[in-house]
């Protein structure tokens, strides 16, 4: 299926500024995914259904990656969880806690969960 750029740029914009709270309502692009029947949804709902869909499928492929995609899905993308682990108002040493966190579950091949 085709989709028109105009509406995609739109939504990759949204998505990078919003994220998963990005609201989908172009009915064009819901329809690529098989959700004729929305009028709107949110990016992370979108996300839900697909990965509520597709984890079977990986699952029996030998993929693991039910924990990851839960996690992503209820804590949001790694910019909200760095951002929610700083606090209100961090000082250098809660970048300093929360980057070397972060660092240390790179090195150990792990989510950073705030």
């Amino acid at each position: 299926k085709a989709a028109k750029t105009g509406g995609l740029a739109e939504i990759f914009v949204g998505t990078i500024n919003n994220g998963e709270e990005t609201v989908l309502d172009n009915r064009d692009y819901l329809a690529l995914f098989g959700r004729e029947g929305n009028a709107a949804m949110t990016a992370g709902e979108l996300w839900q259904d697909l990965a509520a869909e597709c984890t079977p499928e990986l699952a029996a492929a030998g993929y693991t990656i039910q924990q990851t995609v839960e996690t992503i899905l209820a804590q949001g993308p790694l910019s909200r969880r760095i951002i929610k682990a700083l606090g209100a108002k961090p000082d250098r040493e809660r970048f300093r806690e929360v980057y070397r966190e972060l660092g240390q579950c790179l090195a150990q091949g792990r989510l950073f969960i705030a």
